[in-house]
């Protein structure tokens, strides 16, 4: 079959000698019984995990069990189980074979693959002079009646069953009935096959995508989703003392911004630092001090702090999934933690478009709450930023409302109308940067009251143990939040599709935080007097947590303090006259060499962060006036 399948392809020749193929079909009640999967005896008809079951079955006949590769026997295993709903699709057996080629030398295996069917290069010159010793240089087969093809294991077919009043034998000789189909003209073998090895590169074909403009906006979270999940190892830990838990391999998936999906494989034992390492070094992010790993359960996230192991949050089986042969989906969120309320205090593009696409997300799952205006010049920047300029007017169904629009502004209009509107406001931004969109789409979000907030569902009493947690409160019909942010906590109560602020506690006013099993108690100053605001949690671990991630906040937002005062004296440096900064482009006429002629970076000498010195212009101001310094000094 894979000699027909070669020999069909456009450009493939092999010359065949005297070669008979014979196709024989049996019934299913001649069949080895090892080869039918085991839900045909329960009238269950699944075509394609019968499809998958029978790829198992064909590996284990051929001796796969016996093989020495620890991976081809745990595969055979997962395509022969006996329940048709643990047993992997097709399509996943695709993506189990494309994640296990990553990494790997995907030239050197086309290499090995051609040299396997079609010979090495000096075979092939073989064949070159035998062709021009007058044998025949192309054997062409007869071709095989395909009114059957819909009969047995065919697509076409109506079931996987054989069809035992079916039985027949077909014979194609490929020695006799190919002479007509002789090329006497062309005296020499020529192989023109993209699969040789001197024509297998890594170069991009002529014809570039770059030219070719896009013809509909689609986010790149939404794109990255349907992406297969990339495979990373994190690295093994040192050993450790003996401990009586069990220590298993097993995989974790983080979901990124992007939506893409990263499957990581690691121990049971491992902690969140390790898994965080790692994926922050393959996205290439520097500054991780805005980022956390996150896990969600009823819709809210909850963040892990680096020592914290990882089986503590993982679902039940998690840890002996791999033993078990079964798949127990783990997800991580990486997500941000801390909120930056100046640009100025990221540095890279990277971490940059990253805050973008987390506040797309508090835009579309409503964390953040505009007004129907800003949501609509939000959508026409994030259009601009993800589609570019604004095609033909004619033109308006180009995206899909629920990509750029919270739920509550587009399930009560027309669709034509509103995107009529939206693709309007998006010609307004013609020639905007797509860099100069994201900022601007993240410095109207900035301005909003949500914007950083981490929002989580109280009760005013203690739920009992029958009500559960209830979308809403028991008490007043309506659902009770509060967000955790940098700058405090605010208590909302959601009434119809928006949330009203209650009351907001900013930390300066905040005396302190208490928790009691599922208590969580706000202690604030209000004038001159203490109030006391008392929520109750659906489960005690979230009051602990509650109070650890508002300490973090809070240290947070004493760490942008600083932030702002270096950029202030940044600022005040910049502005002077003789003094350049390193990384920052000089005002017009200014140079190293004009004024005192210094260089300054931030730095930290023995300890002591500030401003330093880098350089001194040789013979200058600077110079004459200090001497020369042969060590930085503290300027500020």
């Amino acid at each position: 079959l894979c000699l027909l399948a070669l020999r069909k392809s456009k450009g493939h020749y092999i010359f065949f000698d005297k070669f008979v193929f014979q196709i024989h079909t049996i019934s299913q009640s001649k069949a080895d019984p090892c080869f039918i999967p085991p839900e045909w005896s329960n009238n269950e008809d699944d075509p394609c995990a019968a499809a998958v079951y029978c790829m198992g079955a064909v590996l284990r006949a051929a001796g796969a069990e016996q093989a020495a590769d620890v991976d081809l026997f745990s595969l055979v295993n997962i395509l022969t189980v006996a329940i048709v709903g643990t047993r992997p699709t097709a399509h996943r057996m695709g993506l189990m074979a494309k994640n296990q080629l990553r990494g790997r030398d995907v030239k050197t295996c086309l290499i090995t693959i051609y040299e396997e069917i079609m010979g090495d290069e000096e075979s092939n010159q073989a064949v070159h002079s035998i062709s021009d010793q007058g044998i025949p240089p192309l054997a062409t087969p007869a071709v095989i009646h395909q009114g059957s093809m819909g009969y047995i294991g065919s697509p076409t077919g109506n079931s996987t069953h054989l069809d035992e009043t079916y039985i027949e034998e077909h014979s194609v000789d490929l020695d006799g009935s190919f002479e007509k189909f002789l090329f006497k003209d062309s005296p020499r073998f020529e192989r023109r096959n993209s699969l040789v090895p001197a024509r297998i590169s890594g170069r991009q074909p002529s014809r570039s995508m770059r030219g070719k403009r896009k013809t509909r906006a689609v986010p790149e979270f939404y794109d990255h989703s349907r992406h297969p999940s990339i495979r990373l190892k994190a690295p093994s830990a040192k050993k450790k003392k003996m401990t009586l838990l069990r220590v298993e391999e097993a995989d974790v998936q983080v979901e990124l911004l992007n939506g893409q999906r990263i499957e990581v494989s690691c121990r049971t034992d491992s902690v969140a630092r390790d898994i965080f390492s790692l994926v922050v070094q393959h996205m290439n992010i520097n500054e991780h001090v805005f980022f956390g790993l996150s896990i969600m359960k009823d819709r809210e996230y909850f963040f892990i702090d680096d020592h914290q192991r990882l089986e503590k949050f993982a679902p039940p089986g998690w840890k002996s999934a791999h033993k078990a042969g079964i798949r127990t989906d783990f997800v991580l969120y990486l997500r941000f933690r801390f909120y930056p309320q100046i640009l100025d205090f990221i540095k890279t593009d990277v971490t940059m478009h990253e805050l973008y696409l987390q506040v797309r997300h508090d835009i579309i799952e409503e964390r953040i709450q505009p007004r129907r205006d800003a949501a609509y010049e939000l959508a026409a920047l994030a259009l601009q930023a993800e589609f570019g300029n604004r095609p033909p007017p004619v033109i308006h169904d180009y995206f899909d409302n629920q990509h750029y629009l919270p739920r509550v502004y587009f399930s009560f209009i027309q669709t034509i109308r509103l995107q009529s509107l939206l693709a309007e406001m998006h010609g307004h931004y013609v020639g905007t940067k797509p860099t100069d969109a994201e900022h601007m789409f993240i410095q109207i979000c900035q301005r909003h009251r949500d914007f950083g907030a981490h929002l989580h569902r109280v009760f005013r009493n203690k739920p009992t143990a029958s009500q559960g947690s209830p979308p809403f409160d028991p008490d007043t019909g309506a659902a009770l939040w509060i967000a955790i942010m940098p700058r405090g906590i605010s208590v909302y109560e959601e009434q119809g599709s928006a949330r009203e602020l209650l009351a907001e506690h900013l930390w300066q006013d905040t005396q302190t935080l208490q928790f009691d099993r599922k208590k969580f108690v706000i202690i604030a100053i209000e004038g001159s007097q203490q109030t006391e605001s008392i929520f109750y949690t659906d489960h005690h671990t979230k009051s602990a947590y509650f109070v650890k991630f508002s300490a973090s906040q809070h240290r947070f937002m004493m760490r942008m303090r600083q932030w702002k005062s270096t950029l202030s004296h940044e600022s005040t440096i910049q502005a002077m006259p003789d003094v350049c900064v390193e990384g920052r482009e000089p005002r017009p006429g200014q140079t190293h060499s004009s004024g005192l002629g210094l260089t300054l970076v931030d730095g930290n000498l023995n300890g002591v962060k500030g401003v330093y010195v880098k350089s001194v212009v040789e013979n200058g101001a600077g110079m004459r006036a200090v001497g020369f310094c042969s060590h930085s000094f503290k300027l500020k």
